[in-house]
């Protein structure tokens, strides 16, 4: 099926390039040949000054371009054009441009600029543009601008910009701006500026303007979102916040992301009998309300040690925190504000030595179901927050 389909569209661009194109001089052109392996052919030694509609190479085949269908059982190699389909059980090699599909077992190699389609078992090679696809097993290479999508097995490698979809095992990089989204396994790079989405466990780009998912997000600025266990905008939003509210006395807080969108990372201590302490994890938004006034809405969830030696047992506490935030001046802002509290906690600690939980204050709220136990009250939030 697949040879047949590649036969028409070779036969379809044939008769497109006949009718809009005049071979040159230098170069005749054939409507079949046949090659065992070079020079071993129907038209001999010249066949790699030969142009030909439809090419069969038994072996190995070199002739002077396609305008059609060629197919070989192991290289098939043209010093001109190729315009419809190739199909090679290891390599199509080209020296110029393609417009077409290119299936290789291996590799598929141009020299020039691709307008169509390469499918490899290990590699697709483009020298200058791509418009189109690039699917291969391993990597996926053009040194140019590219417009389509790259699928790879483990890595996409383009020289220029990007429109459209990077999808690999391990690795996208695009050098220069990527409008489209970059996912892999690994590792997603745009060393400018993307519009669009990046989706990866580590992702870069100097300039996002889009959508970041990933385990570490990194970027120069943006005016996206970063959503990820890291979160690292250089010209970003950077805060430290000193705090305190009804369940922990003391609090360390840091911010990074921007302001549309930053991660939250907090310890707290609450000197007692029991020494309780608790560090989490959140997200938050900051929004400009005035010259020296904004609010932070921050979401949190923390884990709550209540006993005299560390246990993992659950005991979370859910906070929603919205503050109002006076600026002193650039660096420094003083914050209020109210917070609602969901606090889950096991109360298999009851029977494992009689502890029992106690770091809701006057809660509205109880109920107990199947050995756990949730509780709900308002609370407040008051502190001192740096900015760098």
């Amino acid at each position: 099926m697949k040879t047949v389909q590649c036969l028409f569209i070779g036969l379809f661009l044939s008769t497109i390039s006949t009718l809009s194109a005049q071979e040159a001089d230098s170069t005749k052109t054939t409507p079949v040949q046949i090659t065992f392996a070079y020079p071993i052919a129907s038209n001999g030694p010249e066949s790699k000054n030969i142009s030909n509609n439809i090419s069969f190479n038994i072996l190995y085949g070199v002739n002077g371009g396609v305008s059609g269908f060629e197919l070989g059982s192991l290289v098939n190699v043209i010093n001109g054009n190729v315009e419809g389909c190739q199909i090679a059980g290891i390599t199509n090699v080209v020296d110029g441009p393609v417009m077409g599909v290119q299936f290789g077992g291996i590799a598929n190699v141009i020299t020039d600029s691709l307008f169509g389609l390469q499918i490899a078992g290990i590699a697709n090679i483009v020298p200058k543009s791509t418009t189109g696809g690039q699917f291969a097993g391993i990597h996926n290479l053009t040194n140019g601008p590219f417009i389509g999508a790259q699928f790879s097995g483990i890595s996409n490698v383009v020289n220029g910009t990007v429109i459209g979809a990077q999808l690999a095992g391990i690795h996208n990089l695009a050098t220069d701006s990527v409008t489209g989204v970059q996912v892999s396994g690994i590792y997603n790079q745009s060393l400018k500026t993307i519009r669009g989405a990046q989706i990866g466990l580590v992702n870069s780009s100097h300039v996002l303007h889009g959508f970041q998912l990933g385990l570490i997000n990194v970027a120069d600025s943006s005016t996206g979102v970063s959503i990820g266990l890291i979160n690292i905008v250089k010209n970003g939003y950077h805060a430290v916040e000193f705090s305190s509210n009804e369940v922990m006395l003391a609090n360390v807080t840091l911010k990074s992301g921007t302001d549309q969108f930053y991660n939250i990372y907090t310890v707290g201590f609450q000197p007692n009998t029991t020494q309780t302490f608790g560090f989490g994890f959140g997200f938050g938004s900051k929004f400009k309300l005035a010259k020296r006034m904004s609010i932070s809405a921050d979401l949190t969830v923390s884990h709550i040690n209540e006993l005299d030696n560390f246990d993992w047992k659950m005991n979370l506490l859910n906070r929603a925190d919205l503050t109002l935030d006076f600026h002193v001046n650039k660096n420094i802002a003083l914050l209020i504000g109210p917070s609602f509290n969901a606090h889950v906690s096991e109360l298999g600690y009851e029977n494992t030595g009689g502890f029992t939980t106690d770091i809701a204050v006057n809660p509205f709220y109880t109920e107990s179901h199947n050995g756990y136990q949730l509780q709900m009250w308002v609370g407040a939030k008051g502190g001192v927050r740096i900015s760098f």
